[in-house]
């Protein structure tokens, strides 16, 4: 409501609002519950684009409404052929009030999942790389309403789930407050500083910057038959550190970090824009609820965000490199801050 006043109801659309997938799926069947002929499911899969490609990459393109759906570039976007087809269908300005306007999405899942059951033999051991890889990575995302699936699912972690971590944690949520796809086209680094004060306390330093390099797309309701991709980005983030953990200072939003308790962790959040062409840098210093022991490793629990870029970071400590990588998976370290 405070970031997107012409949005006044939850839409079914945005009920994967929460940073756990079980607080999302929850809602998703609360909401469906109450739309037009709920039907008895026995679980619910999630997925974004990057599997979608990927599989493309296995199979070959999937064909679905009359168009053959491709990985290749596109110059009109400078995205992937499958994502801009996709948009134009449920989002290019038309002079008629569209139904069912990403029924699409359906029907193309339809179809790719029928490729799948018609390939060959050989085909299947890369499939299935496939599908295990997106399942590592969150592009794929499952959820049972069999306990005993649901619990072998969250074991492996393939359910998307915010877990407990003794010791230092970090989860990174944003959120495109906007109609356009900005996440296309923008980069982002985290680099983390942490300190050990003298009295054993741990004091860290997040910095997230942004990188726009997109011209703008003219995105005025006067456009005609064009597509608004590249738009204003209106991110609300969501930090999660451990339980209890203080904030000393922040800068880079729009408004002042809050600090609050969600899902067990301290959540730091704020809201910042990012226009095209241009850069953004939030950056918080806060100390950790609990203190270190001499000659202790740190123990580092970093979650991706489902349906990101494998993002770079940086992990310092008195000036030194512990750690630099690209985020593509959950990931634990033991930081020797000595």
């Amino acid at each position: 409501l405070k970031y997107l006043p012409n949005v006044p109801t939850l839409n079914i659309r945005d009920s994967n609002f929460s940073p756990d997938y079980l607080a999302s799926v929850y809602q998703f069947e609360e909401l469906y519950q109450s739309s037009s002929g709920p039907k008895d499911i026995d679980g619910i899969i999630s997925l974004d684009t990057r599997f979608v490609m990927d599989m493309i990459n296995v199979l070959g393109p999937i064909e679905a409404v009359g168009t053959k759906f491709t990985k290749d570039e596109v110059e009109e976007c400078a995205c992937p052929q499958i994502i801009y087809e996709l948009e134009k269908y449920a989002d290019q300005p038309v002079a008629f009030e569209k139904s069912g306007r990403k029924g699409i999405i359906g029907v193309l899942m339809q179809q790719m999942m029928a490729k799948t059951f018609e390939a060959p033999k050989s085909t299947w051991p890369n499939i299935l790389s496939t599908v295990i890889s997106s399942l590592q990575k969150k592009d794929l995302l499952l959820y049972f309403k069999d306990e005993k699936s649901q619990g072998a699912v969250e074991k492996i972690n393939f359910a998307g789930r915010l877990y407990e971590f003794d010791g230092d944690y970090l989860h990174i949520n944003e959120a495109n407050f906007a109609g356009a796809k900005s996440n296309l086209y923008i980069t982002q680094e985290v680099k983390q500083v942490i300190k050990k004060g003298k009295d054993d306390n741990i004091e860290k330093k997040v910095t997230i910057e942004y990188k726009y390099p997109r011209r703008g797309d003219n995105c005025s309701l006067e456009r005609k038959g064009g597509l608004c991709l590249a738009g204003i980005y209106r991110d609300f983030i969501r930090i999660y550190v451990p339980k209890g953990s203080t904030l000393i200072k922040s800068s880079g939003t729009e408004i002042a970090i809050t600090a609050s308790e969600d899902l067990d962790k301290t959540v730091f959040e704020g809201f910042i824009t990012v226009r095209p062409q241009g850069v953004a840098k939030l950056t918080l210093t806060y100390t950790l609820p609990f203190k270190l022991a001499d000659n202790s490793v740190l123990p580092l629990m970093i979650q991706k965000q489902p349906g990101t870029n494998a993002n770079g970071y940086l992990i310092n400590t008195g000036g030194r490199k512990l750690e630099e990588f690209k985020l593509s998976a959950d990931k634990t370290l033991n930081l020797n801050l000595k």
